[in-house]
């Protein structure tokens, strides 16, 4: 269906720009937001490793790992992001985001 054809277009635009962070970092959104994490978690990955100290980079990621089990380590993430910068508000919705699904 249309996440397929999405996949596909990430694809593509990570053959034709490598060593852009955007493509994997919007990968990995995309599927964060399908839910799919471990997907996510090494599209932020390979992200991370062009942009390590991104906030959005390590916000996502942090969720992404959170959300897949791996909390200790997920929070310490996006407490660097928000570190990172204070004033953003991304990391801090993922954040709660993360505390809501732990219950």
């Amino acid at each position: 269906g249309e996440a397929d054809a999405a996949r596909a277009a990430f694809g593509e635009a990570s053959r034709l720009g490598p060593a852009l962070a955007d493509v994997p970092l919007h990968r990995g959104i995309f599927e964060f937001d399908l839910g799919s994490y471990a997907a996510a978690a090494a599209d932020l990955e390979a992200a991370r490793t062009l942009d390590a100290q991104g906030p959005e980079v390590l916000a996502y990621l942090g969720a992404a790992y959170a959300m897949e089990g791996r909390r200790d380590e997920g929070v310490e993430l996006i407490e660097q992001a928000m570190r990172a910068a204070p004033s953003a508000g991304l990391p801090h919705r993922l954040m709660g985001q993360v505390r809501l699904a732990a219950g």
